[in-house]
């Protein structure tokens, strides 16, 4: 059986560490956006739905609202935007709904409003 004293000691340092995640979280969101991710939240709908699409010999690539961030011979081009999409996720902008799809979180929202969209 665990000692109250060590338990209490334990409950404080995960507190102090969920505070700690809590603030690298935050400063996760709001720093700087890169080029690509500006412009899928820029093309993003109201409804904020983003999407990976595949097309065999095409590779994949990200729709965000009416935009394909496509170019057929490019796909360094397509990359980049996926990679883009991958970081709007871990930095909190956009969670994974199901295999290919996502979709902005509320802080991206507000991020997209100040960008003028």
């Amino acid at each position: 059986m665990i000692d109250k004293t060590i338990f209490a000691v334990l409950v404080a340092m995960v507190a102090a560490i969920a505070v700690e995640i809590s603030k690298a979280f935050l400063k996760q969101v709001k720093l700087p956006l890169a080029g690509p991710e500006m412009e899928i939240l820029r093309a993003a709908n109201d409804d904020g739905l983003l999407l990976i699409l595949r097309a065999g010999p095409f590779g994949e690539w990200v729709r965000s609202g009416r935009r394909d961030f496509f170019e057929k011979d490019n796909p360094s081009y397509q990359a980049k935007y996926v990679e883009a999409l991958m970081s709007l996720v871990q930095r909190g902008l956009a969670r994974q709904e199901e295999r290919d799809v996502y979709k902005l979180t509320d802080p991206a929202f507000s991020r997209r409003k100040s960008l003028g969209r």
